[in-house]
């Protein structure tokens, strides 16, 4: 994974262009294709899981060589595919062990999304970050991992955006019906509450000058 990311941000000494770019597929695009397949459509879970951790690894080094990247657009897709497996993974996860292993890997891809808005009149993150707000928003309220990625994202957008992101209070409504009901999603929904709740009263302190 590393070698092949590598040949995506190498410029030969002649000023050709990368490898990658004198291919019809770079290494970067091929591995990506591939994960993308076996993660969505592999029967296996244990190779599905396999492409997951793929994923998640080629996600962490390519934030690792973003600031050096001459070749941010193809990263930029990346993180793009990146997020589809995710959210298509979470809406039907085939084991649990599968189902474990996708809050990592979004965890990663939202830090790799981070390093997007070193760029000059890119939006600010809080903005950015409300459209997938919604997009996780609207995975069915009983799916476990809705919970633990908006969980990801509160320190990011802040809690009036979780809140309020769809314009109907959707989430608030979501997680009074969840602490409410006895089921395996009770723990993950009471976290979120509870920092939510946390990360508010700041935000009102802070508002009114109060340390």
């Amino acid at each position: 994974i590393s070698d092949a990311v590598l040949l995506l941000t190498q410029e030969t000494d002649t000023g050709m262009a990368p490898v990658a770019e004198r291919t019809s597929s770079s290494p970067l695009e091929a591995l990506m294709e591939v994960f993308h397949r076996q993660a969505c459509r592999a029967v296996d879970p244990d190779v599905r899981l396999a492409a997951l951790k793929g994923m998640r690894s080629l996600v962490s080094r390519c934030t690792v060589l973003w600031d050096s990247s001459p070749r941010r657009e193809r990263i930029r897709d990346l993180a793009e595919q990146t997020l589809e497996v995710v959210l298509q993974a979470w809406e039907n996860p085939q084991s649990r062990k599968l189902g474990s292993s996708i809050p990592g890997l979004f965890e990663s891809l939202v830090i790799l999304m981070q390093k997007f808005d070193v760029e000059e009149d890119s939006e600010p993150s809080a903005s950015r970050f409300s459209e997938l707000v919604r997009r996780v928003l609207s995975q069915p309220p009983n799916r476990k991992g809705r919970y633990l990625a908006l969980e990801t994202l509160l320190p990011i957008t802040g809690p009036r955006i979780l809140l309020e992101a769809d314009g109907s209070k959707r989430l608030l409504q979501d997680l009074l019906a969840g602490i409410g009901d006895i089921g395996h999603n009770t723990g993950p929904i009471a976290d979120l509450w509870a920092k939510i709740l946390q990360q508010l009263l700041q935000e009102m302190r802070k508002e009114k000058g109060v340390d």
